[in-house]
């Protein structure tokens, strides 16, 4: 996350060209205007996807 941008939020996205020739550094800058998710919706998303990984029938 980034400072604040018109009073919004913003996210910051930046990917490096790994010194390649035929690819090229970026930076992306987004103004946020949905509500940003509080880190414990993460947490709950992840424990989610586990369960249902585990649940997953196996060969």
């Amino acid at each position: 996350w980034g400072p604040d941008f018109d009073g919004k939020p913003s996210l910051v996205l930046v990917s490096d060209n790994n010194f390649g020739a035929t690819q090229f550094t970026q930076f992306i800058a987004l103004s946020v205007t949905a509500p940003i998710p509080e880190p414990a919706t993460g947490l709950l998303l992840l424990l989610g996807l586990l369960s249902l990984w585990r649940l997953k029938p196996r060969a």
